[in-house]
């Protein structure tokens, strides 16, 4: 699939795997593995190219970035009462459901350890998403970063975002 034609698709569910990156560096790292879902039925991860990853399967270790309900009361109680669970749902609330009506990218030589790695949907409620799919272990950096505007985009990695698709 050509990544252009994600516009117009709407995002189902996002779902993310961090796992330990196996090399032969002094540095440990992690990796991110993540499936997007859309309504049409196809399973994607965030390109990074003209051409868009079509997955068959998820993996059974991938979860949802979204709130899932938890199987005991109590459990469930305390934890409608946290900021994870209002950070889920707000983050659910405008991605889930919303299509994607922009692709853009940073320049290349302003990818690094401490940039995303990956194209940036832009959906229609204004949020944007994208993945860093490898960083040194233990920083938090690794996996989907959602912005909740392009201005928090550009304060938080820069200004020369370059629009590839809208």
């Amino acid at each position: 699939m050509k990544t252009q034609e994600l516009i117009g698709k709407e995002i189902e569910n996002i779902l993310m795997e961090i796992k330990n990156f196996e090399y032969d560096g002094s540095i440990p790292l992690e990796e991110s593995n993540s499936s997007i879902l859309l309504n049409s039925g196809e399973i994607i991860q965030i390109p990074d190219t003209a051409n868009v990853l079509v997955k068959k399967t998820i993996s059974s270790q991938q979860k949802s970035i979204f709130y899932t309900k938890p199987k005991f009361f109590f459990s469930k109680f305390f934890q409608l009462f946290s900021d994870d669970y209002m950070l889920s749902k707000k983050n659910e609330l405008h991605i889930k459901g919303k299509k994607i009506v922009g692709i853009y990218k940073y320049s290349e030589e302003n990818i690094g350890f401490d940039l995303i790695d990956k194209y940036i949907l832009e959906l229609e409620s204004g949020y944007l998403i994208s993945e860093k799919t490898i960083s040194p272990k233990g920083t938090g950096h690794t996996g989907i970063w959602i912005f909740t505007s392009k201005n928090d985009l550009t304060n938080k990695m820069g200004a020369d975002l370059i629009k590839i698709y809208h």
